[in-house]
């Protein structure tokens, strides 16, 4: 027996064991204390039962068991109170978060092992703990409250349904908090709100006792001005809560009210015999009541307003409330009483002048009132023409009344004469003159509008306009200022003046009218630009004509012609492409017949390019027209171009290298032609290649000119077989008699073991037996150091081995190759642990 476990009851016991007080046992059993025997669960379990637990209505196991009361159950069984109800659903409700035991419970639920799934209210099980034909223990998954059926799915018997048969159970909803606004006011309404509960369920309200209301479901409305009003909150269920309600009071007050629309307006202004409807509401919708606070004031009837007098009024406007408002704030309103109007209407408005006061006279309306007139202010009618500012003002005890105008009285009329109307231009301003009936009238004149007399000539549109404070009038004519004559004088140059083809010159005359002359030719070969710049086209006789076209005020002058006379001149051009000249390249002008000579400087050499000055050619009117050498001397017979001719040359630079020559120097070759260069190495030594502006091996070289050049010959030892050159073995005699160098390289003519060949790497005497590269010294201690005689231009490398027999030759880390220090040198292992311990030496070639 491994646990024990007791419902307050009954004591079950599980284990190992398969008896119980005599009774059949395997591994689980119930005492039952009132009859004193063991009782079997079922089949129990097939396997050893090591925890038991009770929580007042079922029994759970767990262990190593796969099966529980015939039905497979891996290491975890329950058992429940009874199997017999009609439902076969144990139990037959739980809570909608799931995660308990349900025990189905029929025929033919299956094969054993082929239930595939349980739903329970449509929720699929969390898991299946065991299953039988008739028995199957799930897990319940959570799912939504409310009754519904219980499905198995098998594979072998299909769906059984169990209707109606568990239901899920909602749970209590989180508490509520309804604190609603109090107090709050009559006919207000405010939004209402809860906080706290569970789920999704909707929040309502409702009124459970005083003078309120809900309107749009969430909002209470105060329908009385005292009194306390019960308000219930409830969130409905949902899928997975039970309904939940809370309770909250407000407090009913009285409404504040207030007094608008209170008419007349403010400030209103009214006369005596205004009779006045007083009126203004309450926002309650109490009757408004009217007092008056002060001055000559009456209310009948309420509303009611008169005047007795002029001056101030002040209204009272009140609302005392009831048992749902507040007294509403008194609201005044002032008003300024003023005398009746009259009507004013001004007469005789528009008078003309006849020396007499002009005076305006006023009706009234009512009749009959008294109007005091002025004019200007001034209470003296006016007797001159002119505008006056009229003002009539009522003078009564109960009317007041003013009307404004203004008096025109217009001037009188004056006869206007005009003289003087004709003139001839002279430079001076011409006038006419007036005279005017009554006599002795100021007449102001303008010609064509313009109070200046004129004096250009020209016909004016005259008009004389009398200028008098009482009198008007005017008269209109035609003024006249007639054109005068000019002529032409000092018109230079001078006629019969002698101009070369290639001259500009100014031109100018003068008009004794001052203005200015013009010019045009109407002969020969002449061009006038800018009105008064002559120059000439070709040679011959040019005649120029000087005019004046005359203006407003001046008839044409005669027209005054200067006879000129054009000699022809030619442009000879002096042209070269390289070089300089004497004159220098340009243009020249001279005369048919002159003698022109001109020199070219030559060579013009530029860097490593050169010109060299051929001779000269002319086209046009040069004689002759081409020659050799650097002077040309040519006359002129018209215009020409003298060119210059030049070749080109470029500089070739030719360089040897070590141990060899070439056969051309450096200098200057003709532009285009080819040029060989023949390479010769020295003894014992080969030409290799040309560099710079030649390449390849071609030896001799045929070098195009095209352009500056520079080549460079480079030459290399000749070399043995085996790599050993013939300048070292000539120098060490070692020619084998007349025979090949690749025999003398392979010969050890000192005898010291070595070849020619050998001993040129080594850099030693292949004809002195004790010159041969050898260590000459070596330590045996750590580091290991390794002396020998080396040559500067030679490679060392010192190398390692673990063995002799197979072992490998590697370079020792940090003992080169590199090249000698010259005589007596070492290379040293420094590593840890020794490259060796075997050495050896080698040598090479850079």
């Amino acid at each position: 027996m491994y646990a024990l476990t007791h419902d307050g009851t009954n004591l079950y016991s599980g284990g190992v064991f398969t008896n119980a007080g005599g009774v059949a046992a395997s591994r689980v059993a119930k005492w039952d204390p009132a009859g004193g025997t063991w009782a079997n669960l079922d089949s129990g379990v097939n396997q050893e039962i090591l925890a038991l637990a009770h929580d007042g209505t079922y029994l759970y196991a767990g262990g190593w068991f796969t099966h529980a009361g015939g039905i497979a159950a891996r290491s975890a069984a329950k058992w429940g109170p009874s199997y017999s109800e009609a439902s076969g659903v144990v139990p037959s409700s739980g809570s909608v978060t799931g995660d308990y035991l349900v025990v189905i419970s029929g025929s033919n639920l299956g094969s054993g092992s082929d239930i595939t799934n349980v739903t329970l209210c449509g929720a699929s099980a969390a898991g299946i703990q065991g299953q039988s034909a008739t028995q199957v223990v799930i897990v319940a998954d959570a799912g939504l409250g409310g009754l519904g059926d219980v499905r198995v799915f098998s594979t072998s018997f299909g769906e059984t349904v169990k209707s109606n048969a568990f239901e899920y159970l909602r749970q209590q909803q989180a508490p509520l908090v309804f604190e609603p606004a109090t107090p709050q006011a009559y006919l207000t309404t405010n939004a209402l709100s809860v906080s706290g509960g569970s789920g999704t369920g909707m929040v309502s309200y409702a009124v459970l006792s005083g003078p309120g209301a809900i309107s749009d479901d969430t909002n209470l409305a105060v329908t009385a001005g005292s009194g306390t009003i019960e308000v219930r909150a409830t969130k409905a269920q949902d899928d997975l809560y039970l309904e939940a309600s809370v309770t909250g009071t407000v407090e009913a007050a009285k409404a504040d009210q207030a007094i608008a629309d209170f008419l007349p307006t403010n400030g209103s202004v009214f006369v005596m015999t205004d009779k006045v409807g007083l009126s203004a509401t309450a926002s309650s919708g109490l009757e408004v009541f009217f007092v008056v606070g002060g001055g000559p004031g009456n209310i009948a009837d309420g509303t009611n307003l008169s005047f007795t007098a002029p001056g101030e009024v002040r209204v009272v406007a009140s609302q005392a409330g009831n048992a749902n408002w507040n007294a509403a704030p008194e609201a005044t309103n002032s008003y300024t009483i003023a005398k009746a109007e009259a009507e004013v209407t001004l007469h005789d408005l528009a008078q003309t002048y006849d020396g007499t006061p002009r005076v305006v006279t006023a009706s009234t309306t009512p009749i009959g009132l008294t109007v005091n007139i002025t004019y200007d202010g001034s209470e003296t009618a006016p007797t001159d023409a002119g505008s006056y500012s009229i003002t009539g003002v009522v003078d009564d005890v109960m009317y007041v009344g003013m009307q404004t105008g203004t008096l025109v009285v217009s001037k009188g009329t004056a006869g206007v004469y005009l003289l003087n109307l004709t003139h001839t231009y002279d430079g001076t301003a011409k006038s006419a003159s007036a005279t005017t009936m009554p006599a002795g009238l100021m007449v102001e004149l303008t010609y064509d509008g313009n109070a200046s007399a004129p004096t250009n000539g020209g016909t004016y549109a005259v008009t004389g306009t009398v200028n008098d404070a009482n009198y008007a009038g005017s008269a209109s004519d035609i003024f006249t200022i007639s054109k005068a004559d000019q002529t032409i004088a000092d018109f230079l140059p001078t006629n019969g003046s002698v101009f070369v083809m290639t001259e500009t010159t100014g031109l100018s005359a003068t008009a004794s009218s001052g203005l200015l002359v013009s010019f045009a030719t109407n002969q020969g070969p002449g061009l006038i630009t800018e009105g008064t710049n002559l120059s000439f086209t070709g040679h011959g006789e040019v005649a120029v004509v000087a005019a004046q076209a005359g203006d407003i005020n001046w008839n044409p002058a005669p027209e005054v012609t200067n006879l000129y006379t054009v000699l022809g001149l030619f442009e000879v051009t002096v042209e070269s492409e390289y070089g300089t000249t004497i004159p220098a390249t340009g243009i020249y002008t001279m005369l048919v017949g002159s003698v022109f000579t001109n020199q070219a400087q030559t060579p013009d050499t530029r860097g490593t390019t050169q010109y060299a000055c051929q001779g000269w050619v002319t086209r046009g009117g040069l004689d002759p027209a081409a020659g050799a050498g650097t002077q040309a001397v040519v006359t002129v017979n018209g215009v020409a171009v003298l060119t210059w001719l030049w070749k080109t040359n470029y500089w070739l630079d030719t360089e040897a290298g070590p141990n060899g020559t070439v056969n051309v120097g450096d200098g200057w070759q003709d532009a285009g032609v080819t040029t060989q260069v023949t390479a010769d190495a020295d003894l014992y030594y080969h030409f290799t290649n040309w560099t710079g502006d030649a390449a390849g091996g071609s030896n001799p070289l045929d070098l195009l000119m095209d352009g500056p050049k520079s080549i460079l010959a480079n030459f290399a030892e000749t070399l043995a077989a085996q790599g050993t050159p013939h300048w070292w073995l000539a120098w060490h005699e070692l020619t084998n008699n007349g025979a090949s160098f690749n025999e003398a390289e392979a010969g050890d003519t000192d005898f010291d073991t070595f070849t020619a060949s050998e001993e040129y790497i080594a850099d030693t005497d292949p004809t002195d037996s004790n010159s041969y590269f050898r260590v000459t010294q070596i330590t045996h201690e750590s580091p290991v150091t390794v002396r020998f005689d080396s040559s500067t231009g030679r490679l060392y490398i010192l190398e390692g081995a673990t063995n002799l027999v197979n072992g490998l030759w590697t370079n020792v880390p940090g003992a080169g190759p590199r090249l000698g220090a010259g005589d007596g040198d070492a290379l040293t292992d420094t590593n840890e642990p020794p490259w060796g311990p075997y050495y050896r030496l080698g040598v090479e070639l850079p």
